[in-house]
């Protein structure tokens, strides 16, 4: 996957690793995604406070955003179906 560092709120485009490079970013996932697509997410600040918005697709079956409140963590997302939504991969 190509590599993208980012420092303010950004859409993700499937297929790319997104490095989280400030606070309190929101990476937002793409809004029409097909089973199969994956995003990769890296907080390399040290922040407490960034987060996942879900763009109308559930994470983990679950509608809502998910926060990230580890610094330093490091997944990816892939997405099944509409019921799941994204899940860890």
């Amino acid at each position: 996957f190509p590599v993208t560092i980012i420092t303010a709120n950004t859409t993700a485009v499937a297929g790319t690793n997104y490095y989280l490079n400030a606070a309190a970013i929101k990476l937002t996932l793409p809004a029409s995604p097909s089973v199969g697509d994956e995003v990769g997410i890296s907080e390399v600040a040290g922040n407490f406070n960034c987060s996942i918005g879900r763009n109308s697709s559930n994470i983990m079956g679950l509608a809502s955003d998910l926060s990230l409140d580890r610094a330093y963590i490091a997944f990816k997302l892939t997405y099944v179906d509409s019921t799941l939504g994204w899940v860890f991969s």
